[in-house]
């Protein structure tokens, strides 16, 4: 061993000491981010081997970044509607491009916020993370389900401009009406309310209903639909009677089939449910009446459920979903690649990646407007600060210590 050897353990550890400082200083600087995992620095014994037989050289530390990505932060609530959170293991899927071609990124930090690509006549809008990151899903198969695969490429970005997306109009197929004949009134007496229903095209026309009292507890009913073939006279005439004690006696259901004269309306069918009449002293009184069907709707607002599903809102009142996030998992979370942002790559050494349904794994669920806090402790950081400290204060010692031996050495010899 040269005198010069008696440097290596000083420096070595010096070296060590100011990477867990840099370390300590990431954790403490991101102890507000969401989705952050803190690392740690560990040290291990650096030994050189020494061959024929000579005493092996001790060379000092040699530190080791570690990093816990599959600790589990703190879910705090945020209101906001693109925020959500995974409770139990698991990442959110990103892409850096649009088109799916850049870096495959898995992320814990769900704050999510809407980017426009190409803004002008041909912007799109797609929910992105913090980063920019394209999050990705599963898209809908138009039957109310999603088409969930297994694969990477099963997943895509997640657009959501109005273009993409509209609500088809909805033809009315159930009506109900709930409401009082008067039992006082003569024989001849008529009255009429009206339901508005819609066509295939989704134009709303008026369905009129005529009460026309026959006898006693005993009344006709006729329908007309405007805007189809049902307004060249009432049909169908549907006998409706009661008991002496006012209650519907008769079918309580009466189905129509209206074929519609607008463009597009197509043939209909409509089962008008008259449960709710009943025959009472007094004025013709119209409690409740509804009706299923609705126009074309235009999105206009997003929704997240603990499934994980990214409903749209939109402008005729109706939901659907457009998009289902999965849960991706990794045999060995911390063996992930470290990116910026929160972000990590896949490798190989992480083990297979499987992608999972939020409803249907006990492995973790989704918290729809909240975030997974930090997982940075400030107390046990700064008591790692001054550990680190203290140990750079002593091994800075013992290197000014070697110097004045080697000093002192030389002055000897000269």
């Amino acid at each position: 061993m040269t005198s010069f050897s008696i440097f290596t353990q000083p420096t070595s550890a010096m070296r060590a000491n100011t990477l867990s400082f840099n370390v300590i200083g990431d954790n403490i600087a991101n102890a507000v981010t969401p989705g952050f995992k803190a690392a740690d620095t560990r040290f291990r014994e650096q030994i050189i081997a020494a061959g024929g037989g000579s005493t092996p050289s001790l060379s000092g530390i040699k530190p080791n970044i570690q990093h816990f990505i599959d600790k589990q932060g703190i879910i705090e609530a945020t209101n906001r509607t693109l925020d959500i959170a995974i409770d139990g293991n698991g990442f959110f899927v990103t892409n850096s491009a649009p088109d799916v071609r850049g870096e495959f990124q898995l992320t814990r930090a769900g704050q999510f916020d809407l980017t426009v690509v190409d803004p002008g006549p041909s912007e799109k809008t797609f929910i992105t993370d913090g980063s920019g990151n394209f999050v990705l899903g599963w898209p809908a198969d138009g039957l109310g389900g999603f088409i969930a695969g297994d694969g990477l490429n099963s997943l895509g970005p997640m657009q959501v401009d109005p273009s993409a997306h509209t609500l088809a109009a909805t033809a009315t197929t159930i009506a109900d009406l709930d409401a009082v004949l008067p039992s006082d009134s003569a024989i001849g007496f008529s009255t009429s309310t009206g339901i508005g229903v819609f066509d295939q095209a989704g134009n709303e026309n008026l369905m009129k209903l005529t009460f026309t009292k026959t006898a006693i507890n005993t009344w006709d009913l006729d329908i007309e639909v405007a805007n189809s073939n049902l307004t060249t006279g009432v049909f169908p005439t549907t006998a409706v009677t009661f008991t002496s004690a006012g209650v519907l006696a008769s079918a309580s259901s009466v189905t129509v089939a209206p074929t519609y004269t607008l463009p597009g309306g197509g043939a209909g069918s409509i089962a008008l449910d008259i449960a709710g009449l009943n025959e009472f002293a007094g004025t013709f009184t119209v409690l409740s009446s509804s009706r299923d069907g609705s126009i074309a709707g235009q999105l206009q607002s997003l929704s997240v459920d603990n499934n994980g599903v990214i409903a749209g809102n939109f402008s005729n009142g109706g939901s659907q979903g457009l998009y289902k996030l999965p849960i991706a998992t990794v045999t060995s979370p911390n063996l992930l690649l470290p990116r910026a942002n929160t972000h990590y790559a896949i490798s190989s050494a992480a083990g297979e990646l499987k992608l999972l349904e939020g409803n249907l794994t006990d492995q973790a669920q989704f918290i729809p407007s909240a975030l997974e806090a930090s997982t940075t402790s400030i107390d046990g950081e700064f008591t790692k600060m001054i550990q680190m400290q203290q140990s750079y204060t002593s091994n800075v010692r013992a290197y000014t210590v070697a110097e004045e031996m080697i000093r002192t050495a030389t002055d000897l010899k000269q």
